[in-house]
């Protein structure tokens, strides 16, 4: 006799998914109760209990497109009134990174543009903040508020941004200025993150990378190169961008067996590059120093047949 396990198995996944969607469901039931509760005098106790229910919610579900990105913008208000300001303006710009078409991202851009410009005192961060919401939103009216608060003082971000690059290199002196590589650095991840649809983004975040790293900021070379490789897979220097993400992970970190793993998939996926060479012998040779390197390379070229000169 033949059972039937189709349908007892849907019925289960509905339950499943039922069970699931109850669960999410009661607590944003939650969250609301607490919010109408808190409303209009939120003091310090009832404000880090909201704070904790946004966070919990947020780990939970980071890929809800409707709640996570309001808790998010309701959460850095919170932090906001705290005075906690370098914690509101991480949540917005994880809010803008995550879910950058959610209804509240303009909102959340003119949030962190006031935070710029007044509690962090970062007035290029908030110049460029609220200048790309007018590029991002322009019909709304979070844009039609930035525009106010902007004036005639509206620049070319990307005349801005390059001065800004050619200076961090002092010639005359031969050595970078750290302080103007960190702010190219911030100032070309937050457009990476305002305006990740761009053109020029992906140039900023490879150029940022390189920077990074002459700065021996390794750390943040490595997520730059990642971001870049990751979200604009098809820019011209994506290749590179892995390529030296493998390298930095080899040469400058000591992460061999990272590295190694970085240099089979640039050879996998990108065999052709100009690169695909230089990469194999890197692999080939991770963790062994110079002069095992080159008595290696010796080894193989003595081992090759001797040319026929018939």
């Amino acid at each position: 006799m033949k059972y039937n396990l189709t349908l007892p198995l849907f019925a289960l996944l509905c339950l499943i998914f039922v069970g699931c969607t109850s669960e999410q469901q009661k607590r944003q039931a939650a969250i609301a109760e607490l919010e109408a509760e808190a409303e209009g005098e939120t003091d310090a106790a009832t404000a880090k209990i909201l704070i904790e229910s946004y966070e919990d919610y947020i780990s939970a579900y980071p890929e809800d497109p409707t709640f996570t990105p309001r808790y998010l913008y309701r959460e850095a208000g919170l932090q906001y009134r705290l005075s906690n300001f370098p914690a509101a303006a991480e949540r917005l710009r994880q809010l803008l990174e995550q879910h950058n078409e959610a209804d509240v991202a303009p909102q959340a851009m003119l949030l962190l543009g006031d935070l710029y410009n007044s509690a962090l005192q970062q007035p290029k961060a908030g110049q460029l903040t609220l200048q790309a919401l007018t590029l991002r939103f322009p019909e709304s009216e979070s844009a039609k508020t930035a525009a106010e608060q902007l004036g005639n003082t509206m620049v070319g971000l990307e005349d801005e941004l390059e001065a800004l690059r050619l200076s961090i290199y002092n010639d005359s002196l031969a050595r970078l200025d750290f302080r103007k590589a960190d702010l190219y650095i911030q100032q070309s991840e937050l457009y990476s993150i305002l305006l990740p649809d761009d053109a020029l983004t992906p140039t900023l975040l490879y150029r940022a990378g390189e920077i990074a790293r002459s700065a021996r900021n390794y750390e943040k070379a490595l997520e730059l190169y990642g971001k870049l490789y990751a979200r604009y897979p098809k820019f011209e220097k994506a290749p590179q961008a892995l390529f030296m993400q493998a390298f930095i992970l080899d040469n400058d970190l000591k992460r061999f067996d990272e590295a190694g793993q970085l240099y089979q998939m640039f050879i996998d996926q990108h065999p052709d590059d100009d690169f695909a060479s230089s990469a194999q012998v890197l692999l080939e040779n991770l963790g062994k120093d110079e002069e095992e390197i080159i008595r290696n390379l010796n080894t193989k070229a003595g081992s090759q047949p001797a040319p026929n000169n018939q």
